[in-house]
């Protein structure tokens, strides 16, 4: 019963564009959520209409659709991707340049804060300055991470869904704020970095960062090692799962 109904609905879902793996995975939502309803039932036979009126079943059925929509995005969305990527790294880079020539401190990331704070508190013959003022950016990077996370509920790209664009005009509002008192208060700006940082994070599900290039270059080396190692272990001869891993890194390049 299971297959033939997935075979019938495979193709207004995915269409025959889609990558191949899409349609196991929604073959593997609706095996186990109606295998999920069978148990519920004991060893009464479930149908498909049955299984769906199972919130369960409803709940895997959507969660599924809704990867296999993250795992596929359109070229118009891949496209936005990117731009906004740039956009918002040029902004951050700017950002980050203009706190450091002004404040002498790295508002886009936490790690040269949090290694200051322990500098400055074992021995200030090491690094000299106040101790608070690295702990105030780490906190305000976490207070616009956090605002984030109130406004976006999930990871993912949810159009329409999630409002990016009031996360976007929070982000300039800080900036702006921070431009207006001439650059008296950097944990504006470490909040605003927070705040980007966990947005773009959030929207492209860890794959793009826009203010640190830490994440980027440990992405670029890590994916690299793996296409070279995978060629050379297989000899060239990929089978699907292979080559599914392989477009997967190539597109992480």
């Amino acid at each position: 019963l299971i297959l033939p109904v997935c075979s019938s609905v495979e193709p207004f879902l995915f269409g025959s564009g889609r990558e191949g793996n899409l349609s196991k995975l929604f073959t593997f939502a609706v095996v186990y959520s109606l295998a999920m309803a069978t148990e519920d039932r004991g060893d009464q036979t479930v149908t498909f209409a049955e299984g769906l009126q199972n919130s369960a079943v409803r709940h895997v059925l959507l969660d599924q659709l809704l990867t296999s929509e993250a795992l596929s995005p359109s070229r118009l969305e891949t496209l936005g991707i990117h731009l906004i990527g740039i956009v918002l790294s040029i902004a951050a880079g700017a950002c980050n340049a203009i706190a450091f020539a002004q404040y002498k401190y790295y508002v886009s990331h936490v790690s040269g804060s949090a290694t200051a704070i322990g500098l400055r508190d074992v021995d200030q013959k090491l690094q000299k300055g106040p101790v608070d003022v690295p702990v105030w950016l780490i906190v305000y990077f976490i207070v616009g991470a956090c605002v984030c996370g109130l406004i976006i509920h999930s990871n993912g790209m949810r159009l329409g869904q999630a409002r990016y664009e009031v996360a976007l005009f929070l982000v300039t509002g800080l900036e702006l704020v921070c431009w207006y008192h001439k650059l008296s208060n950097a944990e504006w700006l470490a909040a605003a970095m927070g705040l980007q940082n966990a947005l773009i994070t959030q929207w492209s599900t860890a794959v793009v960062r826009t203010t640190h290039m830490t994440g980027t270059a440990t992405d670029l080396g890590s994916s690299s090692g793996r296409i070279i190692m995978r060629f050379i272990r297989l000899k060239g001869n990929l089978e699907e799962d292979d080559w599914n891993h392989h477009v997967a890194d190539r597109k992480k390049l």
